[in-house]
């Protein structure tokens, strides 16, 4: 059984891929105590429904997962029963971060972003996020979003200070403001009226301008934000702003 094959399954993220082939060099390291389904990486490679069944009380009730393999004292040892503990140290993504294909993967509707001006890689190479990335380093993506939690906690933001009072306009000004990489394009009115609305128009529908409660979240009760008109993700090319497009 795998995940993919079971999709009426409401299990949780796995910690680690199913139904994919190992490379050669790591099909050879792995025992032969984790078998493959089909050349293929499943659950039961690694976890034996059967352990509790096999083993006394006292043996089985430390693997509550089901663990196929020796013993560990800790979750991490039963990695290195087939990956290199020396070559753990890396991000093991599964797609590249220089390009965001590994965001585009899930978000690809934020495609749009590319080869624009908040495409960070061309219109401020030298600018950096939070974890000091540059955006060639980062993708143009890790310019403002970070893929985990900050150490403030709550906000994958990866670019100064926001206010959760003011969610929409200090997204922008963390860059659009004096002395930041978007100095040349700082708004000259920056707010706009508190006035709670009822939004009558749905996501998707043609006119479409969403609102916004006082987390940032869209709302069909909230007020208008910098995002209601503005859309980041597709801001014009470097060729359109040149000409003077919108």
């Amino acid at each position: 059984m795998t995940r993919s094959g079971s999709p009426d399954l409401d299990l949780p993220i796995e910690a680690h891929p199913v139904d994919m082939a190992p490379s050669a060099q790591m099909a050879h390291r792995i025992p032969s105590v984790f078998p493959l389904d089909s050349g293929k990486l499943s659950c039961l490679s690694c976890h034996d429904i059967a352990w509790h069944c096999k083993h006394g009380r006292s043996t089985a009730l430390p693997n509550r997962s089901f663990l196929r393999g020796d013993p560990v004292s800790h979750p991490l040892a039963f990695c290195f029963q087939c990956h290199e503990r020396q070559k753990t140290q890396g991000a093991k993504l599964r797609a590249s971060r220089q390009d965001s294909s590994l965001c585009l993967a899930c978000h690809s509707e934020f495609g749009g972003l590319l080869d624009t001006r908040h495409d960070l890689r061309t219109s401020a190479p030298a600018v950096r996020n939070v974890r000091g990335e540059t955006a060639g380093e980062s993708g143009p993506c890790g310019s403002c979003h970070t893929v985990h939690r900050t150490s403030r906690g709550g906000v994958f933001w990866a670019q100064g200070s926001i206010s959760r009072r003011d969610f929409g306009r200090t997204l922008c000004t963390c860059c659009h403001r004096k002395d930041q990489c978007g100095a040349e394009h700082v708004a000259k009115h920056v707010d706009h009226p508190e006035v709670p609305l009822l939004n009558r128009t749905e996501p998707g529908e043609a006119g479409h301008m969403p609102t916004f409660d006082v987390r940032g979240e869209p709302s069909p009760q909230g007020v208008i934000s910098w995002l209601t008109c503005h859309e980041p993700h597709t801001a014009p090319s470097t060729l359109q702003a040149k000409t003077g497009a919108s």
